[in-house]
């Protein structure tokens, strides 16, 4: 070999190396995030401070957006990450699996967001055409009567009916009793995207009737206009505003076309065969629970983390524990040629939920719709499986995001078990305010004075946020985890920011 030949590949295996080094040290491309507070290693983020006060229901001592409310809010956030510090790493309910599986579901949830933000959402741009299109019917506030039927059968009957009869007759020949249902639907609305796209895409006049529109599986709506009013926008301010809402509603509607194009290729040559017998009797088995109402099925999950009685809520339910047994070995599903057990599948239930296509169904549906609930649930583990090669699992926010749930159930973990210790044995739910103000205020404070030294505020940042005094609770529909944030945490009523240090 020549000394030339040497120095060539001696080149290109440098240049090799710098690449490979390049690559692996390239970081996935993450949000902005400032941080709020911190408490030891764990930190509060000022978005995450807006969602748990904004995005689920406040107590009504610190429901406003004055400066004693924030502050309210303020200490009860870092009262959450003290009681989750003061817990410890090896607390039964961390050593808990079926909460590991819990806090992983929450964490490849997050990813999958991340996922459809960063691979889709940032690439879908509308056409200023079609901008130009909606501007115009964005200002409009329909009245409307509507109904709707069950099946793609009978919608196309009633199409046909509309188009001799009157809508109020039709309604009542399918058996309204009632008077037809009316209400007002605005451009600003959280309306059903097929709804929207029917009554603002074209000019709509009163009297005419739009449908059937496929508004979910199963059901189809009819609407009649009653009238409409349309508000103007005046000054190049309001202008501007309204084409942003504008341009943001068609970037969503256009992300979910692309994000369906997305699953599909990567879906592309995937397959999934059940075994019919072991679906049946799982799906037989596990009916009673999925038909549950959604109070029962909350009151379930707590029982599973923290209620007084620590054993599984099935416990006591010999029958199904002895059945599920029979089944747990069973094959259930070949994915791409390999077998899951039920073992398997129960073990990705506990990490995604099942997300029900049809919201209300029978006891005869329920096989068909329990087996395409899990054919989302195979979609969601490839989803999730490209997720964690893209690093989508060291993002900031997912991180944040797994870490914020985890903190809060060991928060109201340690919170029962502290109460337990003091002989505290009253409910909790109905009597939380004179419990937090004769008991958990001091505690509270107590554990400010022993972590002082770790706590830093961000006291500029929380001088300028600004809150809204609305009540909401916020839901991510068709997601295994809908509820977006925890709970509001009520452990202290304090109104004073007198430990910790400022932020550097």
């Amino acid at each position: 070999m020549t000394m030339k030949r040497i120095k060539k590949n001696l080149l290109l295996l440098i240049l090799t190396n710098l690449l490979i080094i390049s690559c692996s040290s390239r970081k996935t491309p993450e949000p902005e995030q400032t941080v709020l507070a911190r408490i030891g290693d764990k930190e509060i983020m000022v978005d995450e401070f807006i969602h748990r006060a904004e995005y689920t229901i406040r107590p009504p001592y610190c429901k406003g957006n004055y400066m004693v409310d924030k502050k309210i809010i303020l200490n009860s956030l870092i009262a959450e990450k003290l009681l989750a510090l003061e817990a410890g790493t090896n607390n039964p309910l961390l050593q808990n699996s079926e909460f590991q599986s819990y806090i992983t579901g929450r964490r490849e949830q997050a990813m999958r967001q991340w996922q459809f933000h960063a691979e889709v959402y940032t690439k879908a741009e509308p056409d200023t055409g079609e901008i130009k299109t909606l501007f115009k019917y964005a200002g409009r506030t329909y009245k409307i009567a509507y109904f709707s039927v069950g099946d793609k059968q009978r919608a196309d009957y009633i199409a046909g009916e509309l188009t001799c009869k009157d809508f109020n007759r039709v309604f009542h020949d399918l058996g309204g009793l009632q008077e037809l249902p009316q209400r007002e639907v605005a451009w600003k609305d959280e309306a059903n995207d097929a709804i929207h796209q029917a009554l603002f895409s074209d000019s709509l006049q009163a009297g005419q009737v739009v449908g059937p529109i496929a508004a979910e599986e199963d059901l189809y709506l009819f609407i009649q206009v009653l009238d409409w009013t349309n508000s103007m926008v005046i000054g190049e301010q309001q202008i501007q505003t309204r084409w942003n809402e504008v341009r943001e509603k068609l970037k969503n509607r256009y992300a979910l076309k692309l994000y369906q194009e997305y699953v599909a290729n990567t879906m592309k040559g995937k397959t999934a065969e059940f075994y019919g017998d072991a679906l049946f009797k799982l799906a037989e088995l596990m009916q009673p629970f999925y038909l549950k109402t959604d109070k029962d099925k909350k009151n379930e999950f707590k029982k599973r983390f923290w209620d007084k009685d620590d054993t599984d809520p099935l416990a006591a339910q010999d029958d199904y524990l002895q059945e599920m047994e029979k089944l747990l070995d069973l094959p259930i599903v070949k994915i791409d040629g390999q077998d899951w057990d039920v073992k398997k599948l129960l073990n990705e239930i506990d990490k995604h939920p099942l997300v029900f296509r049809k919201r209300n169904m029978s006891s005869a549906e329920f096989p068909e719709q329990f087996k395409l609930a899990l054919v989302d649930l195979i979609r969601d583990r490839y989803l999730t499986e490209k997720a964690y090669s893209s690093g989508y699992d060291k993002v900031n926010i997912v991180e944040h995001n797994a870490m914020m749930w985890q903190d809060y159930m060991v928060s109201v973990y340690q919170r029962r078990a502290w109460l337990t210790s003091q002989g505290i044995t009253q409910n909790f739910e109905s009597n939380y305010y004179p419990i937090i103000q004769e008991h958990l205020n001091e505690y509270v404070n107590d554990l400010q004075k022993k972590y002082s030294g770790q706590i830093e505020i961000n006291t500029q940042m929380f001088n300028e946020i600004k809150l809204t005094r609305i009540d909401m609770f916020a839901m991510q529909k068709y997601n295994p985890f809908p509820v977006m944030v925890p709970s509001f945490p009520l452990l202290t009523t304090d109104t004073a920011l007198d430990y910790g240090k400022k932020m550097k």
